[in-house]
């Protein structure tokens, strides 16, 4: 019976782990500064070959990139980069919060054409097929695991093997969050962060306790967890992975056979070995109009500039709990006060701080650290 299961594990994972078609509640799963290189599915091999490593090494640096891929007649939305690397920021301080390190992801993402028209995109093994060739040196040879992002697509989302495969059904909704309500973008990556689990290696929670049965591990009473979703929570912080599913991520001696969906990955402990999460300065004071924060103590939040010049500091599920004016600006600081509580903040993108003091003070103190920030 083992064997019989880990035969249709392997078999599922070719051809893509589907997190709707094997969620216990499938209703719950979320839906979600570089050049375009124009590469068509059958001469890019060629294209690729100039920066070919003939004898690579797999001691590379590991770490997760986003790749967005334009199908036959897509046009790319004028602000995916920056709504891509800003999903990256989140999802890498989720996994931060719930296993106590993180992945390094590469803060440039990669805008690819495709001949593939929005049907064949999607389809899992051409979406392999398009990463590895187009993505060589990055996929095959250092190892990275790779976030497609298909643009016009429908679908599940799927992960396996080092990719994540996110179709527009999870796409357009996070891109129009991130343009029009990004204080709310969190609300939305349950799906993302569920997927980078299976690239990752884990399987469904339900399929992890039975792999681990078999080994007498007994999982108990599953709660509501990142790769088991059976209630939707606020935000993708408040998913945790159970106490065997960390020791899965973060062991590679603990029972390896139950990651069914690392494939030829290096073990995730290789990619999750960082404390802290990066800082993405793309964003000045002269142009940034919302940050998300958190603290030490993992408290969250966002200050966002609205439509009258005002800047509210709203939780993450979109309530507002206090009222800036804005005061001033320079190269990499906004300056905000509110007179009714004698409170000036100094949002300071060169630092990443949100900084703290009272209005007419000689300097400021930080209380938050800015996760991303928005222009």
């Amino acid at each position: 019976m083992r064997k019989l299961m880990s035969i249709v594990l392997i078999l599922l994972g070719l051809t893509g782990l589907n997190a709707q078609t094997l969620m216990s509640n499938p209703e719950l799963e979320e839906k979600a500064a570089t050049p375009v290189f124009p590469v068509n599915n059958q001469s890019a091999q060629t294209l690729v070959a100039k920066n070919e490593v003939t004898n690579p090494t797999f001691e590379t640096r590991l770490r997760v990139k986003g790749l967005y891929i334009l199908p036959s007649g897509q046009t790319e939305k004028p602000r995916a980069k920056e709504a891509i690397a800003a999903i990256l920021s989140i999802i890498q301080s989720h996994y931060l919060k719930q296993l106590g390190v993180t992945f390094e992801f590469d803060p440039v993402v990669a805008v690819v054409r495709s001949n593939y028209n929005v049907k064949d995109a999607v389809e899992w093994s051409n979406n392999l097929k398009f990463i590895k060739t187009n993505l060589k040196q990055e996929y095959v040879n250092n190892r990275t695991v790779v976030i497609s992002v298909l643009e016009g697509t429908s679908g599940d989302a799927g992960g396996s093997f080092g990719v994540l495969k996110m179709t527009g059904d999870f796409w357009s909704s996070c891109y129009d969050i991130f343009i029009n309500k990004p204080y709310l973008l969190s609300s939305e990556l349950a799906g993302w962060s569920h997927e980078l689990g299976h690239a990752f290696g884990l399987m469904h929670s339900e399929d992890t306790k039975s792999c681990l049965k078999d080994l007498n591990v007994d999982m108990g009473k599953l709660p509501n967890l990142l790769m088991q979703q059976t209630t939707k929570l606020s935000t993708v912080y408040d998913y945790p992975f159970a106490s065997e599913e960390k020791k899965l991520l973060l062991d590679s001696t603990y029972n390896p056979s139950c990651l069914a969906f690392r494939g030829d990955r290096p073990a995730p402990i290789r990619y999750l070995k960082y404390n802290q999460v990066q800082q993405n300065k793309t964003t000045t004071g002269r142009n940034v109009v919302m940050v998300e924060y958190y603290s030490p103590s993992l408290n969250r939040g966002s200050l966002i500039k609205d439509a009258s010049g005002k800047w509210l500091e709203k939780d993450l599920t979109g309530k507002t709990s206090f009222t800036f004016n804005e005061v001033g600006r320079d190269d990499w600081s906004v300056y905000l006060q509110d007179p009714s509580r004698n409170v000036a903040l100094q949002l300071d993108l060169y630092t990443f701080q949100v900084k703290y003091g009272s209005i007419g003070a000689t300097s400021l103190s930080p209380i938050y650290n800015i996760l991303w920030a928005k222009k």
